[in-house]
């Protein structure tokens, strides 16, 4: 919702020392006032606090970014401090269509989040929101593995990721499930070479892993 201008993004409960996500709570009305209802579940405690900030949105290569105004001294100081790393994934992914259906990224910092990143289709439109006032490499290309492979429109085979997910390590965070495992795996494809080398024993590509995306992306 919005409120004076400033639109809500973050949300804090009693038995969670982080903040929650702008999807953790939904509005629900009573009568014909409106109030705020958690998503997270009753271990979560009551609401305690909603964060409403103002922000602003510009677009940069065909993307639409929306972010915080006061985190960054303006517009060029924004672009200067997410470029770097979104030039890389950019860079990273052309030739393909990856980031065809991406449409927005919100960017909320400020504080600790439950987590870094999340995402979400609306049919094949693609939505990505990073917690951190600088994303990196690896949040914003896993983040875009979910909205390639999560459209209504995908071609990802599940149950082989699936398959996947049960017989070949890719990372600890993959181990969650298969649609994190394709996102995990997407990562390590296009911009996890590296780390590949650097820390065998975290990430590992195996070969029928690798020649499936090979499939889907060459």
């Amino acid at each position: 919702g919005v409120i004076g201008g400033k639109q809500f993004i973050a949300s804090k409960f009693k038995n969670i020392e982080k903040y929650g996500t702008p999807v953790d709570v939904s509005p629900v009305k009573f009568g014909n006032k409106w109030r705020a209802k958690s998503n997270s579940g009753s271990d979560s405690g009551p609401i305690t606090e909603l964060v409403y900030k103002e922000l602003a949105t510009l677009t940069y290569k065909d993307i639409i970014f929306e972010y915080e105004v006061d985190l960054y001294n303006g517009e060029e100081d924004f672009l200067e401090k997410i470029k770097p790393n979104f030039d890389k994934v950019y860079e990273n992914l052309k030739g393909t269509n990856a980031i065809d259906n991406l449409n927005t990224i919100y960017i909320y910092g400020g504080r600790t989040y439950i987590c870094g990143g999340e995402s979400k289709c609306d049919e094949n439109i693609g939505y990505i929101w990073c917690f951190t006032t600088i994303p990196d490499v690896g949040l914003y290309t896993h983040e875009i593995g979910h909205t390639w492979s999560l459209r209504a429109e995908s071609p990802v085979d599940w149950d082989k990721w699936k398959f996947f997910l049960e017989n070949y390590y890719c990372s600890d965070y993959a181990l969650v499930n298969e649609t994190e495992y394709f996102a995990e795996a997407f990562f390590c494809y296009f911009s996890g070479q590296q780390l590949l080398i650097d820390f065998p024993n975290q990430y590992q590509l195996a070969d029928p892993v690798r020649e499936q995306l090979d499939l889907l992306f060459n």
